[in-house]
């Protein structure tokens, strides 16, 4: 059986769709990021904006001021999570770190 070793410290980002209502390809996806960080690597946890519409002025505030509200790990309730969650208020690359690793789901 072959092993695969990963080197030390690398930087991982996964971004959801949403957080609170689990599949089982993201419960798999938390559990593989709360492991990875547990052996030393740095892992981001993204959570997609809602779509903003740009003729609803409600939406406007997240459409200019894109920022990124981070959201304790005990957050999540339906695991042991040890990874701060970080909410996107409008989906834009420039608040996506820069990885060695970055997954995304559907």
């Amino acid at each position: 059986m072959t092993t695969l070793t990963l080197p030390k410290n690398l930087k991982i980002t996964i971004i959801f769709g949403q957080y609170d209502r689990i599949s089982g390809g993201n419960r798999a996806l938390f559990e593989y990021a709360n492991r990875l960080h547990e052996i030393g690597h740095n892992v981001n946890l993204y959570i997609l904006a809602r779509p903003a519409r740009w003729y609803r002025i409600d939406h406007w505030k997240r459409i200019l001021n894109k920022t990124v509200a981070k959201i304790p790990p005990e957050e999540i309730d339906w695991m042991d999570n040890k990874i701060p969650i970080n909410i996107l208020s409008c989906n834009s690359e420039n608040l996506i770190p820069d990885s060695d690793i970055l997954l995304a789901t559907a």
